[in-house]
This record gives C-alpha cells, sequence and structure tokens, in this order.
C-alpha cells in the first residue's frame, strides 16, 4: 500500500458522532487509480466510482502568471496603506 503514489483527499461521512456514512476518496491521475480498486472503505459499504471534470474535487488549471510578486519584487508591501 506505502509504494503506491497517495490519495489526492480522503474524507469520511458522518451521520452524527458515531454513525459512519460513507467516505470520499479522490484520485486525479491514472498512476492512483490502483487506490481505488482496493479502497478499504469499499470494504464496509459498496462503492460507487464517478468520474468528474474540473471544480471542487476535479483538478483545475493553475492559475496564469507570477504568484508571488505583488507589483514588483523590490518594492515593500505598503502598509501604511493596507491596513
Amino acid at each position: 500500500m506505502l509504494s503506491r503514489p497517495p490519495l489526492d483527499a480522503v474524507s469520511t461521512l458522518l451521520r452524527d458522532d458515531s454513525h459512519f456514512e460513507g467516505a470520499i476518496s479522490v484520485v486525479r491521475s491514472e498512476d492512483s487509480a490502483p487506490w481505488l480498486r482496493d479502497d478499504p472503505f469499499a470494504r464496509i459499504f459498496p462503492a460507487m466510482l464517478l468520474t468528474i471534470d474540473a471544480g471542487i474535487l476535479g483538478s483545475v488549471a493553475p492559475p496564469a502568471g507570477p504568484t508571488i510578486e505583488r507589483y514588483g519584487s523590490s518594492n515593500p508591501w505598503p502598509w501604511d496603506k493596507f491596513t
């Protein structure tokens, strides 16, 4: 199990403090797909495999442009204007 690529997301679904209702396991690449064939939650409840497009659980394209620079890397943050 540890030699496989990790899952992208795992969550259990509970009705209240002690009632298990299901689980969500997310893989975004074909390399991680073998996890779904041996999903431990499928031993508790019947599994339903869904393929979804980009969105909350699916992958989305990264944003375009730099993510670090604000308006020039040599300029300090304007603390006096944005407090």
